[in-house]
């Protein structure tokens, strides 16, 4: 743990290992590089010094509970590995995320820029945004192709992963892409089919994404296909690893996984019990009614948390066959880029975000 006293300076320190990445050393900082950032939160970029002589730059956000962002990010690590032990890399690299509190934590902070200023400052074209960053007049599109291998491998991967788990609350700001190609999603406040926004589509997949590999009849559209009925049917496959990790969480403080009925005992200030043997708290009278209650909100409690399986279970389409799985997975990407109600809602939210500006 790093005390500062009122003489220390955090220009540079003992080295110290990073809070998200105990392998790496800090020894300083890069106080030109740190800033806050304009938005609603106020978060503190830091770049750190390594002791490798690196950089290490870390954000720090206090008002967001991140516990859920840090317990997705999980997930689609777990889901990337089990994509890798098949050989199958899709480029998700998920960033690491470390909740300090249940509502301020450190999050790794990845260069990348929005779909939305990208689709702004690049005549509506995230390929001219990867041409200018990887040029390569010889190859198709105009495109290195390292770089459009990693676009189109993670766009098909984050199609996969943030679908199976229901991420809601997709827009072009938070659909982001790195110089060299890595697409990722961020902000997992929304997740198992909730959203803030009415009628909000299974998969977030904008015409733009593919028009960024060349077009729906490019031979990289293809491969983008390829790749997400070939994962999907992975990650079905592999679907009881991934619905008992949430069996395990199922009575952790993640917002999320909350049952209704925990809520309600939070809010009336009180502690949320599992009932796993029927029997609930007592009473002040130390009646029998009170036990009587208790099991019968156990039984609600525990109908509940099956409840919340069954959202990420019902997903993986367990019921079909490999090639009606695809047939599904294919019916989802024709219909995520062809929806119209998710290009308004864009819309408006870009045009909300320009008036809080």
């Amino acid at each position: 743990m790093l005390h500062v006293s009122e003489s220390d300076s955090l220009v540079d320190f003992p080295p110290i290992s990073a809070p998200i990445d105990p392998t790496i050393k800090l020894c300083g900082c890069y106080i030109e590089e740190s800033a806050v950032f304009k938005s609603s939160l106020n978060p503190l970029k830091i770049s750190f010094k390594t002791k490798d002589g690196g950089k290490y730059p870390l954000m720090f956000k206090i008002g967001d509970d991140l516990r859920q962002d840090q317990f997705v990010v999980q997930i689609i690590s777990v889901m990337d590995k089990i994509l890798q032990n098949e050989n199958l890399d899709l480029r998700l690299k998920p960033y690491k995320i470390m909740a300090t509190a249940p509502v301020e934590g450190f999050i790794e902070f990845v260069p990348n820029s929005s779909l939305s200023s990208i689709l702004a400052n690049y005549n509506n074209s995230i390929l001219a945004y990867l041409q200018h960053f990887n040029p390569d007049p010889t190859a198709p599109h105009g495109v290195l192709p390292e770089a459009m291998d990693n676009y189109v491998r993670s766009c098909a991967g984050y199609c996969v992963v943030t679908y199976i788990l229901g991420v809601g609350d997709r827009h072009l700001e938070n659909l982001l892409l790195t110089k060299d190609g890595f697409f990722f999603h961020a902000d997992f406040g929304y997740i198992l089919g909730q959203d803030p926004k009415p009628f909000p589509p299974l998969m977030k997949l904008p015409i733009q994404i593919i028009e960024g590999m060349g077009g729906l009849d490019d031979d990289n559209y293809k491969k983008f296909c390829d790749y997400c009925f070939t994962s999907y049917n992975t990650l079905r496959k592999n679907s009881s690893l991934i619905l008992n990790l949430f069996q395990l969480m199922i009575d952790s403080s993640i917002p999320i996984l909350q049952t209704p009925s925990c809520k309600a005992q939070l809010a009336a200030g009180g502690v949320p019990t599992s009932n796993n043997n029927g029997n609930g708290a007592r009473g002040s009278g130390g009646g029998n009614s009170g036990t009587a209650n208790g099991g019968s909100n156990g039984s609600s409690n525990e109908a509940e948390k099956l409840a919340i399986i069954l959202k990420i279970k019902e997903k993986f389409m367990l019921e079909l066959n490999d090639e009606e799985a695809v047939y599904h997975f294919q019916t989802l990407i024709n219909d995520s880029i062809s929806a119209l109600l998710p290009v308004v809602i864009d819309r408006l939210h870009n045009l909300a975000q320009y008036w809080r500006a």
